[in-house]
């Protein structure tokens, strides 16, 4: 809940001082149980969600529809990228919404550690099975002509 709660003060930040309408209308794509985008509404944020995966319980009434597209500024992906067997795949589905995704996930140290050495690599529980470094994020970026910033929250925006 913390993370949540951390996390909508920092893109309230963001959507509000830097680079977007804050009046438009936001996805949080894989969502989870709805808390982040119940949080960003209480603080007046026109928010969406959805998820493939886990049943909506805190975001009821708020769930995206395919009649948005157009209409969503931008996407915010909370902890999922790693999660992504086809990140390509997840990542054209995103643009295809909107083109700026806001989006956290912790990013391959150089030189790549061992297995044993990275705490991320989750290997008791195998969840995260994608991993990104800011020359990846950077290349991802330049192959759909968006621009990648890294504020520790990394964007994906239509220049």
């Amino acid at each position: 809940m913390q993370r949540n709660i951390n996390l909508s003060k920092m893109v309230a930040t963001i959507l509000l001082l830097l680079f977007f309408d804050y009046r438009r209308k936001f996805l949080d794509y894989a969502g989870g149980y709805g808390v982040f985008v119940r949080l960003m509404h209480d603080i007046g944020f026109d928010f969406y969600w959805y998820d493939k995966y886990i049943q909506n319980l805190f975001a009821r009434g708020f769930e995206y529809d395919e009649s948005m597209k157009g209409e969503i500024e931008a996407i915010t992906c909370v902890e999922a990228f790693e999660h992504f067997a086809n990140p390509i795949e997840e990542i054209e589905k995103m643009l295809s919404i909107s083109k700026n995704i806001i989006f956290t996930t912790e990013l391959l140290p150089n030189p790549i550690p061992k297995p044993q050495d990275w705490w991320y690599y989750t290997l008791e529980d195998g969840q995260h099975i994608s991993f990104y470094s800011s020359k990846m994020l950077d290349f991802i970026a330049q192959k759909y002509g968006l621009k990648y910033v890294n504020l520790r929250i990394y964007l994906l925006k239509k220049e």
